[in-house]
């Protein structure tokens, strides 16, 4: 087990790096001493888990950043930003009318859903 950590070491809350074959990852670098990251891998904005001085602090130019969509306005310049679901899914075989299907739908989504009354009448 302590082979799986080697290279790994944890700041605060969600922060990490794990520093591994060569390569150095960062996950929302909040409270970093130092380092160069090839990859900086950012959840969301909270204060606790978002410090543009700490990723800045890690960032150089080669890094790829990825972070979610959401946080565009944060990092405007990220290499990558990726959606919370690429595809909305909905197995139950009873279901009033779904708020969630309906908001997977909204945002342009691809759904798939059981065969039942209310899927019905959204999914055509």
């Amino acid at each position: 087990m302590t082979d799986l950590l080697e290279g790994v070491t944890w700041f605060r809350g969600s922060s990490i790096r794990i520093r591994r074959g060569g390569l150095e990852v960062h996950v929302d670098p909040v409270g970093v001493d130092e380092g160069t990251a090839d990859c900086i891998l950012l959840t969301h904005p909270h204060f606790d888990n978002f410090s543009e001085e700490d990723v800045a602090r890690v960032r150089t130019p080669e890094t790829v950043v990825v972070a979610p969509a959401s946080m565009k306005k944060q990092i405007e310049d990220a290499d990558h930003l990726i959606r919370l679901f690429d595809v909305a899914w909905l197995a139950s075989d009873f279901e009033g009318l779904s708020n969630f299907l309906m908001e997977a739908m909204a945002r342009g989504l691809p759904v798939v859903v059981t065969d039942i009354p209310p899927n019905r009448e959204l999914v055509v």
